[in-house]
C-alpha cells in the first residue's frame, strides 16, 4: 500500500514518569461481527480496530450518499519497522467501493474520505400503471436496468445485504463490505440494508414500487414482493443510528503505544516549565477538543435542518403541482364529457322536433271539430235560459201592478173610517152647547180625540202601500229565486255538456299524440342510455387518473419521508461520531495526572484533523442526498403528466362512438299515423253530436215545467195582497172600532184635572213602589239568611233595587218592541226602553209636554205624574250607583266566614226569619232617624232678630277633636297623625266612643298615642261620630301599630289611661282586647282592602267578619267571635272610611 494511505494511530501517553501505559483490550471486539483484527507490528502488541476510526470512517461512507452503510476500517498506526500487511490490505478493501478514498493527515494517520458525489436515483419509468401482466423475469423494480445491465450503485456500506440472482438469500459480508449482485442496487432513497433485484425475484421499497407504476407490494415478475425494505432489515434511520457506536476511551487508550519516542522524550525534557504549568497547558488543549468538536455539531445540524427544509418544500411544491396537474386533468375530463353530452343533448332536440311536426296538423283538426260542438250547445242553452227570465220579469210586473191597485183600495177605505172618526168627536162635541154650562173646553177635547184618532188612521195610510210592496218584493224575490235555481240546473247541464264535449276532445288529441309520446319517448330513452353511458366513461377516467394521482402522491410522500428521515438520521449520526471522538480524547486526556505533554499535543492535533474531515465529507454528503431526493420528485410528477395524456384521447375515442350510435337509433322513430288520425276525428264528430242533441231536447222539457210553475206562483201572489189590503184596512180603523165617542166624552171630563191630580197619582205610585223595594229587600235578606249570610239593610237594598231596574228594562222591551211607531227599528226601541228604564223619558215628556214617540200633546196632570216619576227614578239610580262604587258601609253581610251555608243545614228557615227581621228593624232605625232629624229640624229654635242697638249672641264654639298645631291633617270626618308610612297590613285597633265618651276619651288617649310615635286618625267632632253607623258605630280612634308587639304595648298603655272613662259602642267583627273594655282589634289591610297570602305571594280579599286570616296568628289568644252590625245607618259620604 502506498505510504499516503497508511495510518497511524497516536501514540499511548506515557504515565507521570514518563512510562508508557499498557494497552487495553476493547470489550466490544468479540460482539462486532464486522471489527477486522490488526496489528501494529509491535511485537507483542495486537489490538481491535479502533472504535474511532470506524465510527469517522462509517460516517463519511453514509454522508457520501450510500444508505447502505458498510462498515468502515481504519489504519493501524505506522511506525518505522513494524509489517503493515494487514493494516493495507483492509484499507485496501475499504477503498475498493466507488467513491471513498484514503488520504494521509499532517499526523500520519490514514483517513477515509468520499471523493465524488453520490449517485442521484434512476429515472422514473414510462408508465404509471400496473401492466396487464406485470413485468417479466430480469425486470428491476428500481430503473430500467436489466438484470446484468450497468449498475446504478451507490457506495457499499455497513451491513448491506445483498440478493442473488433469482436466489433471495442475503449474505452478510464478514469484512463489512457489499457489493451490487446481478443488477441496479436501491439508491439513497432505500434502506440501510440495500437490496439489488435480480431476476424479478428481489423485493422494492415503497419508494421503487411506486416509480415502476404499482402499489406497495407489487412484485415485477408477478409475485409478490416484501412491502418497504427486506423483511428483517432496519430502516435507514434506526441502521444508521445503530451503527454509531458509544464512546470507547479504554480502547483508544489501548492502541496507544507503550513508550513514546526519543524525540517526544526529548522534547518533553527540554520543557522546564513546572508541572502546574503542563497540567493547565493540557487542559486547555483538552478543553479546546471538546470546544471545536461542538462547533462542528452546530454548523453540521444546522446544515441538516436547512436540507430537510429544502426537501420538505420541495416535497410540498411537487405536491401541489401534483394536485394541481390532477386537478386540471379531472376538469379536462369533466369538460370533455360535459361537452359529449350537450353533442347528445343537440341531437335530440332535434330529433324531437321532427317527431312533433308529424302529429301537428292532427291535434289541430281534433280541436277544431270539438270547438265547433261546443259553441252550438252554448248557443242552445243560452237561448233557453234567455226565454225562462222573461217570463219571470213579466210575473214580476203583473205583481207590482197587483200592489198599486191594492193599495188604492186600502187608502180609500182608510179614508173612509178617519172622516167616520172626525163626525163622531163632533157628535160628541155638541153635547156641551147648553146656555148654562157652555164647555167650551170639553168641547175642543171631544174634537181632539176625534182629530186624534181620524190622524191615527189616515197616518197609517202611508204604510199600506210600502207593506203590499215588501210582500210583493218577497214574491218577486220567490219568483226570482225559483228562475236562478232553474237557469243554474240549465248551467249545470250545459257545463255538464261542455266538459264531455271537452274531455272527447281530449281523448282524441291524446290518441293523436300517442305516436308523439312514443317517438319523444324513444328518444329520451336512448338519450339517457348514452348520456349515461358517456358519464360512465367519464367517471371511470376520473376515477382512474383520481387512483393514479393518489398512488404517486403516496410515491412523493414515502420519497420526501424517506430523505426526511435519511437527513435527519445522517445528521444525528454524524453529530454522534463528532461527539464521541471528542469524548473519547477528552476521556483519555483526562486520565492523565501528570499529562505527558507532547502526547497530549499530538492526540489533539489529531482530532482537531479528524473532526474536520468528518463535518467537510458530512456535510457534502447531506447536500448531495437532498438534491438526489429532489431528482426522484420531479420524475413522479412528469409521469403523471403522461397518464393524463394517455387517458384523455382515449375517452374521446369512447364518446365519438356513442354519438354516432345515437344518430343511427333516432332515425326510426319517425312513422306515419295519417290514416290512425283521419278514424278518429271522424269518430269524434259523431259522438259529440249525439251529445247536443240529446241534451238540448232535455232543457226544452225543463223550461216548460218552469213556465207552469210561475203562472202557479203568480195566482198564490195575487190572492195574498188582496188578504194583506183586507187585514190592514181592519186594523187601521180600530180607532174607529174601539167607540170614539166614548173616549172623547172621557176626554171632555178629565179636562179639570191639573198639577195636583198629577202630584197625588205620583206620590201614590212612588208609595206603592217602596213598598214593593223593601218587601223584595225583604224576601232577598230572608233567602240569604237561609243560606247562613246575614245582609246589611244597605246591601238587600241594593239587590232589590236592581232586581226591580232589570225587571222594568224588561217590561220596557216588551211595551216598546210591540208599540207600532217602533216596528222595524229595534235598535230605536231598545234605546227608548232603556230612558224609560232611567226615568228619561218621563222627564223629556214632563217638559216638553208630549209623548216621545209619537208626539202626541200631554194634559197637565199627565206631564206632572210623569216628570216627578222620571225625576225620582233618575236621581235614586245616580245615588245607587254613587253608593255602590263606595262599598257598602261595614261590609255587605255580618255572617263570620267559615261557617257551612246550604239548603241542607238545620235551621234554615229560622236563619230566613233572623236575616228579614235584620233587615227590617236596619230599615225601620233609619225611618225612626230620619223622622227625628226632621222633627229636630222642623222644631229647632229659630234665632229672633236682634233688637236695635244690642248685639248678636255669638254661638257656642264646636267641640273639635285633633287639632292642626298637634300636627293633625284633615281627610273628610277624619283627623289623621301620620309620623311615619303606614304598613300595608297588620292589627289595627279601634278606641270605641260614644258622642258624650268622646272629648273625655281623645284627652286622655291623643297624647299618648303622639308621645308613642304610633301612626292613627280620629273622627273629628262628637256631631261625625254620632252620624257614623253600621260597621262604622264606635270606631272613634282608629290605631296602626308597626308590629305585633307594638300592638301588646299600646293595648297595655291604653288599659292604665281608660279606666274610668266609660264605655263605648262594640265594633262589629272585632275582638275585645285589654281589660278596658273599648278597645277591639282585628288584622286586616291597613292602605287597601286586601291581605297578602303568604303560600301564593298574592293578595287576596281581605275578608270582613273575622279576627284574623287562617295563615296569621291570634295574638290576643282570644277565640274570634263576631258583632252583629248595628242598623243605624252610615252617611253615604262616610262609607269608605271602615280602614
Amino acid at each position: 500500500m502506498p505510504a499516503e494511505h497508511r495510518a497511524a494511530p497516536p501514540r499511548p501517553l506515557p504515565d507521570a514518569r514518563g512510562r508508557a501505559r499498557p494497552a487495553r483490550a476493547d470489550p466490544r471486539a468479540g460482539a462486532r461481527p464486522d471489527a477486522a483484527v490488526v496489528t501494529d507490528g509491535t511485537p507483542g502488541a495486537r489490538a481491535p480496530v479502533p472504535a474511532l476510526r470506524a465510527r469517522q470512517v462509517l460516517a463519511l461512507q453514509r454522508l457520501a450518499g450510500n444508505a447502505a452503510a458498510t462498515a468502515a476500517v481504519a489504519g493501524a498506526p505506522a511506525r518505522t519497522g513494524p509489517d503493515t500487511a494487514v493494516i493495507d490490505r483492509e484499507l485496501a478493501e475499504a477503498t475498493s467501493a466507488p467513491g471513498v478514498s484514503a488520504r494521509t493527515n499532517d499526523a500520519g494517520r490514514h483517513l477515509l474520505v468520499p471523493d465524488a458525489p453520490p449517485v442521484p436515483a434512476p429515472p422514473l419509468p414510462d408508465a404509471v400503471a400496473k401492466p396487464p401482466g406485470g413485468a417479466g423475469a430480469g425486470t428491476s423494480s428500481t430503473g430500467p436496468t436489466a438484470t446484468g445491465g450497468p449498475a446504478a450503485a451507490a457506495p457499499a456500506g455497513a451491513g448491506a445485504t445483498t440478493q442473488a440472482a433469482g436466489a433471495g438469500a442475503a449474505t452478510q459480508a464478514t469484512s463489512g463490505t457489499s457489493a451490487p449482485a446481478g443488477g441496479g442496487a436501491a439508491g439513497p432513497a432505500g434502506a440501510a440494508g440495500a437490496v439489488a433485484q435480480a431476476g424479478g425475484a428481489g423485493a422494492a421499497g415503497p419508494a421503487a414500487a411506486a416509480r415502476a407504476g404499482r402499489e406497495p407490494g407489487d412484485a415485477g415478475g408477478g409475485a409478490p414482493g416484501a412491502t418497504g425494505p427486506v423483511a428483517g432489515a432496519p430502516g435507514v434511520a434506526s441502521t444508521l443510528d445503530a451503527a454509531v457506536a458509544p464512546p470507547a476511551p479504554d480502547a483508544l487508550a489501548a492502541q496507544l503505544p507503550a513508550e513514546p519516542t526519543a524525540e517526544a522524550v526529548a522534547q518533553d525534557e527540554a520543557d522546564q516549565r513546572a508541572p502546574e504549568e503542563k497540567a493547565a497547558e493540557a487542559a486547555a488543549l483538552t478543553a479546546g477538543v471538546r470546544a471545536a468538536a461542538d462547533e462542528r455539531r452546530t454548523r453540521v445540524a444546522a446544515d441538516a435542518t436547512d436540507h430537510r427544509t429544502q426537501v420538505g418544500a420541495g416535497a410540498a411544491t411537487r405536491r401541489a403541482d401534483l394536485a394541481t396537474r390532477l386537478a386540471a386533468a379531472l376538469a379536462d375530463v369533466t369538460a370533455r364529457t360535459t361537452a359529449a353530452r350537450a353533442r347528445l343533448t343537440t341531437q335530440a332536440a332535434q330529433a324531437r322536433a321532427a317527431v312533433r311536426e308529424g302529429v301537428a296538423a292532427d291535434v289541430a283538426a281534433v280541436r277544431q271539430a270539438t270547438a265547433g260542438s261546443v259553441g252550438e250547445a252554448r248557443q242552445g242553452f243560452t237561448t233557453r235560459r234567455t226565454a225562462l227570465t222573461q217570463a219571470a220579469e213579466a210575473e214580476v210586473a203583473r205583481a207590482q201592478a197587483a200592489v198599486e191597485t191594492e193599495a188604492a183600495r186600502g187608502v180609500a177605505a182608510m179614508e173612509s173610517a178617519a172622516v167616520d172618526c172626525e163626525q163622531a168627536g163632533e157628535r160628541e162635541a155638541s153635547r156641551y152647547r147648553d146656555p148654562d154650562d157652555p164647555g167650551p173646553e170639553q168641547r175642543e177635547a171631544a174634537r181632539r180625540v176625534g182629530r186624534e184618532s181620524a190622524a191615527d188612521i189616515r197616518a197609517k195610510k202611508a204604510g199600506l202601500r210600502p207593506e203590499l210592496a215588501s210582500k210583493a218584493a218577497e214574491h218577486v224575490e220567490r219568483v226570482r229565486t225559483y228562475v236562478a235555481t232553474v237557469t243554474g240546473q240549465l248551467s249545470e247541464a250545459e257545463t255538464s255538456l261542455v266538459t264531455e264535449l271537452e274531455r272527447s276532445g281530449r281523448e282524441a288529441e291524446e290518441r293523436a299524440q300517442e305516436g308523439l309520446t312514443g317517438g319523444l319517448a324513444a328518444v329520451d330513452r336512448r338519450l339517457e342510455a348514452d348520456v349515461a353511458a358517456v358519464t360512465a366513461a367519464g367517471d371511470a377516467t376520473r376515477r382512474e387518473l383520481t387512483g393514479v394521482g393518489a398512488r404517486l402522491t403516496r410515491t412523493l410522500d414515502a420519497d420526501a419521508a424517506a430523505a426526511d428521515d435519511e437527513l435527519a438520521a445522517s445528521g444525528r449520526a454524524l453529530d454522534q461520531e463528532i461527539d464521541h471522538g471528542a469524548t473519547e480524547t477528552t476521556t483519555v486526556l483526562a486520565q492523565q495526572a501528570a499529562p505527558f505533554l507532547p502526547g497530549v499535543r499530538e492526540q489533539v492535533a489529531a482530532a482537531t484533523t479528524q473532526g474536520d474531515a468528518l463535518e467537510t465529507a458530512g456535510r457534502s454528503g447531506l447536500a448531495a442526498a437532498a438534491g438526489s431526493a429532489g431528482g426522484r420528485f420531479d420524475a413522479t410528477v412528469q409521469a403523471f403528466a403522461a397518464a393524463a395524456g394517455a387517458a384523455a384521447q382515449a375517452v374521446d375515442a369512447r364518446f365519438a362512438q356513442v354519438a354516432d350510435g345515437f344518430t343511427a337509433a333516432t332515425d326510426a322513430t319517425l312513422a306515419a299515423r295519417q290514416e290512425e288520425s283521419a278514424r278518429s276525428l271522424e269518430e269524434l264528430r259523431g259522438r259529440q253530436r249525439r251529445l247536443v242533441d240529446g241534451l238540448l231536447a232535455e232543457a226544452d222539457r225543463t223550461c216548460a215545467d218552469a213556465r207552469a210553475e210561475l203562472t202557479r206562483m203568480g195566482g198564490e201572489n195575487q190572492r195574498a195582497t188582496r188578504e194583506a189590503t183586507d187585514r190592514a184596512v181592519e186594523e187601521a180603523v180600530k180607532p174607529k172600532t174601539d167607540d170614539v165617542s166614548t173616549r172623547a166624552h172621557e176626554a171632555a171630563e178629565q179636562v179639570d184635572e191639573g198639577f195636583w191630580a198629577g202630584l197625588g197619582r205620583a206620590v201614590w205610585k212612588l208609595a206603592v213602589g217602596l213598598v214593593v223595594l223593601v218587601v223584595v229587600a225583604l224576601v232577598v235578606a230572608a233567602i240569604a239568611a237561609a243560606f247562613g249570610v246575614i245582609l246589611t239593610a244597605w246591601t238587600a237594598v241594593m239587590i232589590a233595587g236592581a232586581l226591580l231596574l232589570t225587571a222594568s228594562l224588561v217590561l220596557a222591551l216588551v211595551h216598546r218592541l210591540g208599540q207600532r211607531e217602533l216596528q222595524g227599528r229595534p235598535v230605536t226601541a231598545v234605546l227608548v226602553a232603556l230612558a224609560d228604564t232611567v226615568g228619561v223619558t218621563g222627564i223629556y215628556e214632563g217638559i216638553g209636554g208630549h209623548d216621545i214617540v209619537t208626539g202626541a200633546a200631554i194634559n197637565v196632570a199627565d206631564r206632572t205624574e210623569r216628570g216627578i216619576l222620571g225625576a225620582v227614578t233618575l236621581v235614586g239610580l245616580i245615588f245607587g250607583a254613587r253608593s255602590a262604587i263606595k262599598g257598602p258601609p261595614g261590609g255587605a253581610f255580618t255572617q263570620p266566614v267559615g261557617s257551612v251555608p246550604g239548603f241542607g243545614a238545620m235551621g234554615a228557615g229560622a236563619r230566613a226569619v233572623a236575616g228579614a227581621r235584620s233587615v227590617a228593624g236596619e230599615l225601620a232605625g233609619l225611618v225612626g232617624r230620619g223622622a227625628k232629624a226632621v222633627k229636630e229640624w222642623w222644631n229647632r229654635p229659630r234665632t229672633p232678630e236682634p233688637e236695635p242697638g244690642v248685639p248678636p249672641t255669638q254661638p257656642a264654639e264646636p267641640v273639635r277633636f285633633g287639632r292642626t298645631e298637634d300636627g293633625y291633617h284633615a281627610d273628610r270626618i277624619f283627623m289623621d297623625w301620620l309620623s311615619h308610612e303606614i304598613p300595608p297590613e297588620g292589627w289595627k285597633l279601634h278606641v270605641s266612643a260614644t258622642p258624650e265618651s268622646a272629648a273625655a276619651t281623645a284627652e286622655a288617649v291623643l297624647p299618648v298615642l303622639r308621645r308613642m310615635g304610633v301612626n292613627h286618625k280620629v273622627v273629628g267632632s262628637p256631631e261625625q261620630l254620632a252620624s257614623m253607623g253600621g260597621g262604622q258605630q264606635g270606631k272613634f280612634i282608629t290605631i296602626y301599630p308597626d308590629t305585633p308587639a307594638q300592638a301588646r304595648a299600646i293595648v297595655s298603655t291604653l288599659d292604665s289611661v281608660l279606666a274610668g272613662r266609660g264605655s263605648g259602642p262594640a265594633v262589629a267583627g272585632e275582638a275585645p282586647v285589654g281589660g278596658s273594655g273599648v278597645v277591639y282589634s282585628r288584622y286586616g289591610g291597613f292602605t287597601k282592602g286586601t291581605v297578602t297570602d303568604p303560600a301564593t305571594g298574592l293578595e287576596v280579599p281581605d275578608q270582613r267578619g273575622q279576627i284574623c286570616p287562617p295563615w296569621i296568628e291570634n295574638i290576643w289568644a282570644t277565640p274570634a267571635r263576631s258583632v252583629p252590625v248595628p242598623v243605624r245607618p252610615v252617611p253615604a259620604e262616610d262609607r269608605d272610611e271602615e280602614q
